[in-house]
């Protein structure tokens, strides 16, 4: 696991937090794939999300990326309950195309507490 991708704790709730803070290109879609695989590797059927990507760009390589987590998680039975941090405006709409159900936090400590409630 990177310090960009690591399980964090909060009120008793284990999430999976993935920090794409600043991150473009090449390095956003290895930290995708570094995500995915820390997922994949989990015993856990439902995960619990938190991205933070604040002042990142996806390219088409990281939207194709995320669409392959998220796709291969539901073919491998694992729901993925997702929020982000750090998203506004047309960067929204995409993510949405991602993924339809994201919830969008105003904070990390938001998204940590919406995550701490499912």
């Amino acid at each position: 696991m990177s310090e960009r991708v690591k399980w964090i704790e909060h009120k008793g709730k284990k999430s999976l937090f993935s920090n794409y803070q600043g991150l473009k290109g090449n390095e956003y879609t290895q930290t995708i794939k570094e995500s995915e695989k820390e997922a994949l590797n989990s015993d856990m059927k439902t995960i619990y999300v938190l991205n933070d990507v604040t002042d990142s760009y996806m390219n088409d390589d990281s939207t194709a990326a995320a669409k392959h987590w998220i796709d291969t998680c539901k073919d491998q039975g694992i729901t993925l309950i997702i929020t982000l941090v750090g998203i506004t405006g047309i960067k929204r709409i995409v993510a949405q195309a991602v993924k339809r159900d994201m919830h969008f936090a105003k904070s990390l400590e938001d998204a940590k507490d919406w995550l701490a409630s499912k």
